[in-house]
């Protein structure tokens, strides 16, 4: 399969992993739509309020998604992907839990995300290399929504503006969603996820993502970290 854009992502599997498919509709491990689950009576429309985040799949992103540069290929990227799991150290954080961020419900760590964003970062430093430069059309997408002056200097230099200090580590749930179906929402959630939630939370291995031509992002390769 042809990718149009990359990114290296965490993709829970497991229990984790098959709530995320049957929420959001869409398995990228499998690269198959999924039915989706069953709310048991919760008046809710999964459809709409999942469309935002379902091209991805049920992710958190280290490195966001970017077209290769013209200097590489998608042979050179998978090696550089396999150089950095191997020297990279698993990291943790405190247990993840639903909450608004930014206007959108998402799994975040209670507690020391110092790990994440150390890994983050060396996820955005590492696979830069691989990264094209923003066209101008990319460029206007990203400041559609209004920039810091940090985040104008990191979408310049990075190629996306939330990274670094801008960073906050998320597993996207839902599109943009109001207060009220929020509060609704995240008691049912927790009935689902309580159970499957790791505490503490680890980041064992990651995905090398790939964008197909219909924009769904696909798991191209999985790696444990072993450093």
């Amino acid at each position: 399969m042809n990718f149009k854009r990359y990114a290296i992502y965490f993709m829970p599997d497991g229990s984790l992993g098959h709530f995320g498919a049957s929420w959001l509709g869409w398995d990228p491990l499998a690269g198959t739509r999924t039915p989706f689950l069953n709310l048991q009576g919760f008046d809710l429309d999964l459809v709409t309020l999942t469309k935002a985040p379902r091209k991805y799949g049920l992710h958190a992103t280290l490195k966001p998604p970017f077209r290769l540069n013209l200097s590489q290929n998608e042979s050179a990227l998978i090696a550089g992907f396999e150089e950095f799991c191997a020297k990279q150290a698993p990291a943790r954080s405190g247990r993840l839990t639903p909450k608004i961020v930014g206007g959108f419900l998402a799994l975040v760590p209670q507690s020391d995300p110092e790990q994440l964003n150390r890994l983050a970062r060396d996820c955005v430093t590492f696979f830069d290399p691989f990264r094209a430069p923003l066209n101008e059309a990319e460029l206007a997408k990203r400041r559609k929504r209004p920039l810091n002056q940090y985040q104008e200097d990191m979408l310049l230099k990075w190629g996306y503006p939330y990274v670094f200090d801008a960073f906050r580590f998320h597993i996207t749930l839902t599109g943009q969603i109001n207060n009220q179906l929020a509060d609704r929402l995240i008691p049912f959630l927790s009935s689902w996820l309580d159970p499957i939630l790791e505490d503490p939370f680890f980041i064992k291995d990651l995905v090398l993502a790939g964008e197909d031509d219909n924009g769904q992002f696909h798991e191209l390769l999985r790696r444990e970290l072993r450093g």
